[in-house]
């Protein structure tokens, strides 16, 4: 199992409600093979990204003006893809970017996938059973999932099952409140949202990847 170390970093830190605590809100965004645009942070900042494949599509990308962040990916030649992102302890919500891209898998069932969350102290549970990118948004366009209540014990760990093709990813986004609760046996549960094509908005009807 390959796993790539986030280097902590926080992108953002914001007022939030949790005065009385102390706590700020992270906002972290992260373009997975690429550089850092518009808001986002280029991964050579944050991660070391040798033990992933990398490819970059010159093809327009519907949906979104991150053209550069869906443009680009990360992806496991063999097996499955694991990282970790160590955010302080706390529940947060994490968006996971997408976009099918290779035009051999620009079909139903070329590229599929399971994607668990979880922690390195809880171990990761599945939230979504035979991803295809594809059937979710069709052949170059963007596409966003969002997860609700994802805690972070030691990290947030993404966990891609390789069923069909390589497992690939194009960026995240984790926003939330650093807020540790005892030994961590709270940090268990996690909602499986609904598609997310705000990148990081409201959950619900599917809406354009925008800025």
């Amino acid at each position: 199992m390959k796993i790539a170390i986030v280097v902590y970093l926080l992108l953002a830190i914001v007022s939030s409600g949790f005065a009385q605590t102390g706590n700020k809100k992270i906002v972290l965004k992260v373009n997975l093979g690429g550089g850092p645009v518009n808001d986002f942070i280029g991964e050579e900042q944050l991660m070391d990204m040798e033990a992933f494949a990398k490819n970059v599509a010159r093809v327009p990308i519907a949906n979104t003006d991150q053209q550069q962040v869906f443009q680009s990916q990360r992806f496991s030649r063999e097996g499955d893809f694991t990282m970790r992102v160590p955010v302080p302890d706390g529940i947060y919500s994490v968006t996971l970017l997408f976009s099918e891209t290779y035009q051999k898998a620009c079909a139903p069932g070329g590229r599929v996938f399971d994607v668990s969350l979880g922690t390195p102290v809880s171990g990761v549970s599945r939230v979504i059973e035979n991803f295809d990118v594809f059937q979710a948004a069709g052949c170059a366009s963007a596409y966003g999932q969002k997860f609700d209540k994802v805690p972070s014990k030691e990290g947030i760990v993404v966990h891609l099952t390789r069923k069909a093709q390589h497992p690939a990813l194009c960026g995240f986004i984790v926003e939330g409140f650093p807020a540790p609760k005892g030994d961590g046996s709270e940090y268990k549960a996690i909602d499986r949202s609904t598609p997310d094509q705000n990148a990081g908005g409201m959950n619900g009807d599917a809406a354009p990847l925008m800025s």
